[in-house]
């Protein structure tokens, strides 16, 4: 049976697309990183807004990470495997820039 017809026949949560992302419907790998990227940005944004608000607490990257990854995933446990393919990405793809996941208050 493959993935569709796997999916139709328990009608269940699962976690579908690029973007593993947890629906009750099908939906095709572009939806999933549209959700994916909403989710993810929305948690992005609460930290912000969070960071705004107290500005004398240190929140460093990593944490941030941790934070947006643990809530995307319900809880930590594809924490490390996901840093690891950002850096891979990092690497890869984007050697040169100088972005940063939250603006730097030096």
């Amino acid at each position: 049976m493959d993935r569709v017809s796997n999916f139709f026949c328990y009608k269940e949560k699962h976690s579908l697309g690029v973007m593993q992302f947890p629906t009750e419907k099908y939906i095709n790998d572009k939806q999933s990183v549209n959700l994916g990227t909403k989710k993810l940005r929305r948690k992005f944004d609460l930290i912000l807004k969070e960071i705004k608000k107290h500005p004398a607490t240190d929140y460093q990257n990593y944490k941030v990470e941790q934070e947006i990854i643990s809530h995307y995933n319900g809880g930590s446990k594809y924490y490390l495997e996901i840093i690891e393919l950002s850096e891979s990405i990092r690497n890869e793809f984007y050697k040169e820039s100088q972005e940063y996941l939250i603006l730097q208050t030096e």
